[in-house]
């Protein structure tokens, strides 16, 4: 290890999803992949190269599993083990049962054949469990200490693997540490959190008081009721539809009444660059939604967040890295959204403060123990690093709004003529057994969080003023 600590580092990332070249972002499918699927799964390898370099370098990597050709691996291996001082593996929230909603799935075997050819420290670093089905939240609880019993054999095979042959396992908080110490996993874990959440280590984070002049942005779309009433941002993720629409001008008729207006607006935005976001995300009060990253981005930025994801992942980090968390009721359900002062309000920022100093100096711990000692940035060996220069998005530049929106505007009038007719059929039937069919016709043009959850709840007499209001929008 000695050895290691005195030389300057050099680390070989696997699954760093960063976007680095043009190409990564020249179309929705080739940014989404080279995100993982989210990109804010680009935020811990960007937020670890910072801490290691002073800035976001240049260093080889592999972008992500799903694209790499493994057949080609030899010569990768050659290099890794030659020129490189640390394989580090980013597979973030990746432990999930196999009845997860999401059915999260990597080349397990792939990546075991070729991390067992790396000669050099092996690391796993931000590794986290997550579980996002609501029943499981409601009836269980925060600590399920059975968990791992609902793992699939591949994960259980891959993760007992990354047991024997890294070095240290950074896992993001005790659920995940209790779940591999079941699997015979401890002897090289560690709790540090994600490291996506460590940069200036002076950090303080400070809430104005509450306005309804504060700047707010939403970390995600999932509560667009919130952002309707405040007429704020959006910040997308992984809204594969959205973001084309709003990058590429694709599927605009195909984007349903209630995203539109905010489309129009110019109101959605995101990010491959992750500098760019946060230079965004300075401009702004507060930050809300359910993005644990999205959250965390704002942080990094100095902007005060808060969490509403119930799911386990979220639960886990925000507990440990004490960032609020507000977890509010399942999407779609506007009328138990709370008002936004109280969830303000309810924001506690002062043990956040106090213990991200230590939290910080452990993640520096545990870097250093394993040979990655962080450069000082005015030293010669970081000044000659490449620093990297991400492409950035460009956001609604391929539209003439006016035909786009009397373009929308026809196709919007013809789903609502189509609808109404089926919701005439529905009413002459005079029944309500018919009200979840009323609710399934206006699934087709209202989003999940939108009010088509109440329509079941409008007298009949309301109905008809709805078809007729509908006919003549047609």
């Amino acid at each position: 290890m000695a050895d290691i600590v005195n030389r300057q580092i050099r680390p070989f990332i696997m699954n760093s999803y960063i976007c680095i070249e043009e190409d990564n972002i020249a179309s929705t499918q080739k940014l989404l992949t080279t995100c993982g699927g989210n990109l804010g799964n680009s935020c811990p390898s960007y937020a670890l190269l910072k801490v290691l370099f002073g800035k976001p370098v240049k260093v080889p990597h592999i972008v992500s599993v799903y694209q790499y050709d493994f057949s080609k691996g030899e010569k990768d291996i050659e290099f890794i083990n030659r020129d490189c001082t640390h394989f580090i593996l980013f597979i973030q929230d990746f432990i999930v049962p196999v009845d997860d909603i999401r059915n999260m799935w990597l080349p397990y075997k792939k990546i075991m054949e070729f991390i067992s050819k790396i000669k050099i420290p092996i690391l796993l670093i931000g590794i986290g469990l997550n579980y996002i089905n609501a029943d499981f939240m409601n009836t269980v609880g925060r600590y399920y200490n059975d968990f791992y019993k609902k793992l699939g054999q591949p994960l259980v095979d891959f993760l007992k693997f990354m047991g024997d042959h890294a070095i240290s396992i950074g896992v993001r908080g005790k659920s995940t540490a209790h779940c591999l110490d079941k699997l015979g996993i401890s002897k090289n874990v560690e709790i540090i959190g994600c490291p996506s959440y460590y940069d200036n280590p002076s950090r303080i984070i400070m809430k104005k008081p509450f306005s309804l002049n504060l700047r707010i942005i939403h970390t995600s779309n999932h509560y667009l009721g919130l952002h309707k009433k405040h007429n704020e941002r959006v910040v997308l993720q992984d809204e594969r539809e959205i973001i084309d629409t709003v990058l590429f001008g694709k599927n605009v008729n195909q984007l349903c009444a209630h995203y539109f207006s905010s489309f129009v607006k110019k109101q959605f935005v995101c990010f491959s660059n992750m500098e760019a976001w946060e230079q965004f995300l300075s401009q702004n009060d507060f930050a809300m939604g359910t993005r644990v990253h999205g959250a965390i981005m704002a942080l990094r930025a100095g902007v005060p967040s808060v969490v509403f994801n119930r799911d386990l992942r979220a639960q886990e980090m925000t507990e440990y890295l004490h960032i609020p968390h507000y977890p509010i009721p399942a999407a779609g359900d506007l009328e138990k959204e709370p008002p936004l002062e109280e969830i303000y309000e309810t924001c506690d920022y002062e043990k956040m403060n106090s213990n991200y100093s230590m939290l910080y100096d452990k993640y520096l711990r545990f870097l250093e123990r394993n040979g990655l000692v962080p450069i000082t940035p005015d030293k010669n060996e970081a000044k000659c690093l490449e620093e990297i220069k991400q492409p950035t998005l460009s956001l609604y530049a391929h539209y003439d709004f006016n035909t786009v929106v009397c373009d929308a505007a026809v196709g919007f009038s013809e789903q609502l003529a189509e609808q109404s007719t089926q919701l005439s059929e529905i009413l002459n039937s005079r029944t309500w057994r018919y009200a979840n069919k009323i609710t399934s016709v206006f699934r087709k043009v209202f989003p999940k969080n939108s009010k088509r959850e109440l329509i079941i709840k409008i007298p009949w007499k309301c109905m008809r003023k709805i078809i007729s209001t509908l006919k003549r929008s047609g």
